[in-house]
């Protein structure tokens, strides 16, 4: 893991996961962390309305609740907001390998007597005491330039000084549209592949009732022309203006966006690729997109949060935060990098449908059979909302 590059953010490893006991964890060890970094949670807490939490896991409670300047810790329960979880999923969440949001999405969650503005905002806090990040203020996510596109043979610093601060990247050119007509003319080839009910292939529906295939997992499998595309040199160039080692490109994921979609997901709302877990593990990793088509007011496009990727955001709209938004107008045969902790979301075509291809470019794990033993939770809980296998998705 690299000290020096601030887009490698990893701090876990899978084989350093330790276990240990709930009791001893909210006696002793969280108490230790809420008081070790106190000044990392104390100045953008207040901010954040918070009102008190229990946590119930199995027949034990505890309560958090702020307290003028800190978090005061008590066992038992509250009479305000309930979160029930079982032991193991109060394990992973501690570790990282999964979020109260990767349980909520799932359907795992009695929501009835909890609200997930205070889950998620006391994971907010969580998070601070366990990993030492501060809640943040909007100094944390400042922005130092304004946007701008690069062009294919600029200079790889200016670009990487750019990635590291806005935490996403759009480069003009990188490709012809005619090699971008290829990889669309291959949607409808890879498409008769996908079968109804095919987890690597997901569907939405218009109002007239009509599903779309708008999803294709491992695309390149059907693409001949993506997989010499993956393993152009010009996505090395890119791979290599981050300063990080990362390994070749992950299984494609092709979008396909059409107009007017009223039952499923075709365009994500806000989220970080990250938002379900695993951050510390696995981020800030690259997610290039391939333009197929053109994004712009029209054909819907990606939108961004820049700064987001440097702090521990899970809205837009997350109380005590001021944050920019960026959309992303770009060309057939344009490139776009967002690092998978940046705020994103995909704004829904108007008039023309658009195509997109993602792929993620992965630090490498120190561990690889350890990190594919701790992604098999998150995978799990993935297949049971029906999310997908892959995070490069907008």
């Amino acid at each position: 893991m690299s000290e020096s590059n601030s887009i490698d953010c990893r701090s876990r490893t899978d084989a350093d996961q330790m276990p240990f006991e709930i009791d001893a964890f909210f006696g002793d060890e969280l108490l230790s962390r809420l008081d070790e970094h106190q000044s990392l949670i104390a100045p953008g807490a207040p901010a954040l309305g918070l009102a008190e939490l229990s946590i119930e896991v199995a027949d034990d409670a505890w309560t958090l609740r702020w307290d003028g300047d800190r978090v005061h810790l008590a066992s038992g329960r509250s009479a305000g907001n309930r979160f029930r979880l079982d032991a193991q999923d109060w394990t992973d969440i501690v570790h990282d390998q999964i979020t109260p949001m990767a349980l909520i999405t799932a359907g795992l969650v009695d929501m009835s007597q909890l609200g997930m503005d205070q889950l998620m905002n006391w994971w907010v806090v969580l998070r601070a005491a366990l990993d030492g990040r501060p809640v943040p203020t909007n100094a944390d996510i400042a922005v130092k330039a304004a946007h701008r596109s690069f062009e294919p043979d600029d200079d790889p610093s200016d670009m990487r000084g750019f990635l590291e601060d806005a935490g996403y990247l759009h480069i003009r050119g990188v490709f012809t549209p005619e090699e971008m007509s290829v990889i669309e003319a291959d949607y409808a080839t890879a498409a008769e592949n996908f079968a109804e009910g095919d987890f690597l292939g997901i569907r939405a529906a218009t109002a007239d009732g009509e599903r779309h295939l708008v999803r294709m997992i491992a695309f390149e499998r059907f693409s001949a022309a993506m997989r010499e595309l993956k393993a152009d040199p010009r996505i090395a160039q890119i791979a290599a203006m981050t300063g990080c080692d990362l390994v070749p490109p992950s299984p494609t994921v092709a979008l396909d966006k059409p107009v007017g979609i009223v039952n499923g997901i075709a365009d994500t709302p806000w989220h970080k690729d990250c938002s379900l877990g695993r951050h510390s593990y696995q981020c800030c990793s690259p997610v290039v997109g391939f333009y197929v088509t053109d994004a712009d007011a029209d054909h819907g496009h990606l939108r961004v949060a820049p700064g987001t990727h440097r702090a521990l955001v899970w809205s837009p709209d997350q109380r005590g935060l001021d944050l920019e938004t960026r959309d992303l107008a770009a060309r057939a045969g344009d490139i776009s990098v967002h690092l998978s902790c940046t705020l994103h979301m995909a704004v829904p075509p108007t008039t023309t449908p658009r195509k997109v291809v993602y792929t993620r470019l992965d630090h490498i794990d120190p561990d690889p059979e350890a990190a594919q033993a701790g992604r098999a939770r998150l995978n799990a809980l993935r297949a049971g909302a029906r999310v997908g296998g892959l995070s490069a998705k907008d």
